[in-house]
């Protein structure tokens, strides 16, 4: 292992899952840009390397599924070769898995919880050494405004979700003592391909799209870059006395709509 470094002189250093688009991809390059050294974590190698390629920073591809806890664990340990902390995680893979009730069998079901919570807490457990060695620790879970409203299609999903925010919740209380914060970030709908792809059978089209961004107070559907820079916060000394707690990234949505 490298020697330990806890002068202030080093960058801050993240990782961040689901590295390969979207949110995780425009985190990376809002840290990027913010001097971060980054670790970035995808189950496919070529569109995280992408990512990684567009950072002007000290990067590290690694590959693994976070459902996958051996995966989790060598990635992880690849990491520690090259670095003796670690002072944030960004657990923001995450899967949709749209289905009915009538639909979804146990398999579909157990895909979409095991990535999108169990994938942070094995993300999360193998951190831990690195982060109680870090600069002011922080993990930020990306959970979703699903996790408070329903969404015929996405049980397994709001599930998944809510679940994370008790995660959320119970590991800043047991993690404070190390002086990990553990923070929540829940976007509404965001211009990424989970949300532009198929949902619930229907196509995001142009038209289905406007509709959406007509039910924000702020008339819009989110940017990646909007929920990136929430994220950039929550990593930030500014947040400094924030943990156990959920940040709203919705435009307004869950506030009301304006029609």
């Amino acid at each position: 292992m490298p020697p330990e470094d806890r002068s202030d002189h080093r960058p801050r250093r993240a990782l961040i899952t689901g590295a390969g688009g979207g949110i995780g991809a425009a985190l990376a390059a809002r840290l990027a840009a913010d001097g971060w050294a980054l670790a970035l974590l995808g189950r496919r190698r070529g569109p995280v390397g992408q990512v990684a390629a567009r950072c002007a920073t000290e990067t590290h591809v690694l590959e693994a599924d976070v459902r996958d806890e051996d995966a989790v664990d060598r990635a992880v340990a690849r990491l520690e070769a090259a670095w003796d902390a670690l002072d944030a995680v960004v657990n923001n893979a995450g899967i949709a898995g749209f289905a009915g009730i009538g639909q979804a069998g146990a398999q579909s079901v157990r895909e979409v919880l095991e990535c999108n919570l169990l994938g942070a807490h094995l993300v999360a457990r193998r951190c831990l050494g690195l982060l109680r060695r870090g600069r002011e620790p922080v993990i930020v879970n990306v959970a979703s405004t699903l996790a408070h409203v329903g969404l015929p299609g996405a049980s397994a999903y709001c599930a998944s979700k809510a679940g994370l925010l008790g995660w959320t919740r119970a590991a800043a209380v047991e993690l404070a003592a190390d002086g990990i914060r553990v923070v929540a970030v829940s976007p509404g709908p965001v211009r990424t391909p989970m949300l532009e792809g198929e949902r619930g059978g229907e196509s995001a089209s142009a038209d289905r799209l406007a509709r959406l961004a007509a039910r924000h107070p702020l008339g819009r559907v989110a940017e990646p870059a909007d929920v990136a820079d929430v994220i950039a916060f929550a990593l930030s000394r500014g947040a400094r006395f924030v943990t156990g707690t959920e940040i709203t990234v919705d435009g307004g949505l869950t506030a009301g709509s304006p029609e």
